[in-house]
């Protein structure tokens, strides 16, 4: 009978190929070769990048603390106790203006177009508040 080439495939003991590399594998480990492992990635960084970031931090608390503080508020305090009040004609809130209209702040005749085209003063109707007309008398606002 001629030698059997695949002898070593199949044990006298009736165990397969399988298990006995498992045997192996249990009793005698291969030791662990770091070149056989997959390469950990590098981790990009910056050693200062905390320092950058606890700065940003900063100037963003310093930016919304001071943009939260008061201001001197001398818009929206308006005009002055005893001040005499800038001239202005805006359309009023109970009249029945037909067109829609925008407050007119012009002081006089000159100025900014945006003001309006005829001064303040000069600006009458039912459905108009003038001041120039409600200074004749004691006028709260």
């Amino acid at each position: 009978m001629p030698e059997d080439r695949f002898g070593d495939l199949g044990a006298a003991d009736g165990r397969s190929a399988a298990e006995r590399l498992e045997e192996l594998d249990r009793t005698n480990p291969e030791p662990d070769d770091p070149r056989r492992r997959p390469p950990t990635p590098s981790r990009p960084g910056n050693r200062y990048a905390w320092v950058v970031g606890i700065l940003m931090f900063m100037v963003v608390s310093v930016l919304f603390v001071t943009t939260s503080l008061n201001n001197s508020g001398e818009g929206l305090r308006g005009p002055a106790i005893g001040s005499r009040l800038p001239d202005f004609a805006a359309p009023s809130a109970t009249g029945n203006a037909a067109e829609d209209y925008d407050a007119n702040v012009r002081q006089r005749s000159g100025g900014n177009a945006n003001a309006g085209r005829v001064p303040a003063c000069d600006v009458v109707g039912e459905p108009i508040v003038n001041v120039c007309e409600l200074r004749r008398k004691p006028l709260v606002l």
